[in-house]
């Protein structure tokens, strides 16, 4: 005898849980870190009887610290990087050109509208 749960019974993620692919996904700072361990683990292990006098457990909290700050670091700077690179130089140039020709009027206080920055008035 075979039991099968009907199609009408079938447990459902909640609201609030991630379902498909994406849920799958880990956040880029928990594998970086582990990532960057090894990079950090392999680069100082030749100096564990200089620099840490053969104390293995300074030497794990210098390691495990420093993944922990790069592993949150390097992935945030990269995003900031993804995210500013489609800025070409003459696209800068404008954008740097149009802040500083709005200073004077940022100081004075009489900061002019442009038409694809128009303020709404709500009254």
């Amino acid at each position: 005898m075979s039991f099968s749960t009907p199609s009408r019974m079938r447990v459902r993620p909640k609201s609030n849980e991630a379902s498909g692919p994406a849920s799958d996904r880990k956040m880029p700072a928990s594998i970086s870190n582990r990532i960057w361990g090894a990079v950090v683990f392999i680069a100082l292990s030749p100096q564990i009887d200089t620099t840490f006098h053969g104390d293995m457990e300074l030497f794990t909290w210098i390691v495990s610290g420093t993944a922990a700050w790069l592993g949150w670091t390097i992935p945030f700077l990269v995003a900031e990087w993804w995210l500013e690179r489609d800025r070409s130089p003459a696209r800068r140039r404008a954008t740097t050109a149009r802040n500083a020709a709005d200073i004077p009027a940022r100081l004075s206080g009489t900061e002019r509208v442009r038409p694809d920055h128009a303020r709404s008035t709500v009254g």
